[in-house]
């Protein structure tokens, strides 16, 4: 089966390239958010690859999104520090979470109990939400410019947080204590991080084109994609079983590899035609869905990936 031939799906409709993206953690439904002149807020069905119903009344220019645990609620970053709780059934804002800060909110993520949230802005600033009463908790966590990518460990204790000053930070999530010292290795803008599904290890993306695994416990890094044509990795993922990880590239194409032998599996996934701005694997891990600056999402089926 030849690469160009695992798509199987493709969602059309944004006017403007896609910037963020998420999927629920079932796999089945998408949320996408255009930029530029679109900026409509769309939600997607994984199955059938249509938009289900009209776009969300919370069009705005945001520049990050996720969504919660159960699938019913979306958190929306803006471009002036505020963050918007939206429930997607009744199409509804049912909160809003303001630092005081009129910047980017770069990245949110909720917490696996649904009941906080964390985010990163332009000032280098890193909040833990409590949902509840729509307050801060805890320490700021702070890096010394831009943070791009935030994420909760698995089992909800841990922050991780990437930045423009090329570090990775560890944090309580509880505190806002910084644990140990910053990761140190990446040799420009660190894009994207992730933890593994048992929490033991952090997966980061760089402007160095490098993507590398880090041992939570050391700070030390463990592992160097082994990419033969280096190119910045503006997306990845774990697989829910932690043995792969997913890539998406500037280069418009996404990329398999085995964990552990950090060896990229099969050829590349082409289809997209700009950057990869979204990647993350279905529940079974036999799918990937995709979000790119192509203004398309795509679901590719990699069962037979190796073939």
């Amino acid at each position: 089966m030849a690469n160009e031939d695992h798509c199987i799906g493709i969602m059309q409709g944004h006017g403007s390239y896609i910037w963020c993206a998420d999927a629920t953690s079932d796999g089945k439904k998408i949320v996408s958010v255009g930029m530029a002149m679109d900026r409509a807020v769309r939600l997607w069905d994984a199955e059938t690859c249509q938009q289900i119903g009209e776009n969300l009344n919370a069009w705005g220019l945001y520049r990050s999104v996720a969504f919660s645990p159960d699938g019913k609620t979306i958190a929306l970053g803006g471009a002036t520090g505020e963050i918007l709780i939206w429930d997607i059934e009744t199409d509804q804002q049912i909160g809003q979470l303001m630092s005081g800060y009129s910047v980017y909110v770069e990245s949110v993520a909720f917490s696996p109990d649904g009941t906080k949230l964390v985010s990163g802005d332009k000032n280098g600033k890193v909040f833990v939400w409590d949902l509840k009463t729509g307050h801060p908790i805890g320490n700021t966590m702070e890096h010394t410019d831009c943070v791009f990518d935030v994420a909760f460990s698995p089992d909800g204790k841990k922050i991780v947080s990437g930045s423009v000053d090329t570090n990775i930070c560890l944090w309580d999530a509880d505190t806002g204590i910084g644990i140990g010292h910053p990761f140190k290795g990446h040799a420009s803008v660190v894009w994207r991080v992730a933890f593994s599904p048992d929490g033991q290890r952090i997966l980061s993306t760089s402007f160095d084109s490098s993507v590398r695994i880090w041992d939570i416990e050391t700070g030390q890094q463990i592992g160097l994609l082994q990419q033969e044509c280096p190119n910045v990795a503006w997306s990845a993922n774990y697989s829910p079983d932690g043995k792969r990880i997913v890539t998406g590239h500037r280069n418009h194409s996404i990329c398999i590899w085995d964990a552990e032998t950090r060896q990229q599996i099969g050829a590349p996934l082409k289809g997209h035609i700009m950057p990869v701005s979204f990647v993350t694997f279905t529940p079974d891990g036999k799918r990937i869905i995709s979000a790119s600056m192509d203004k398309t999402l795509r679901i590719w089926d990699i069962s037979n990936l190796e073939e």
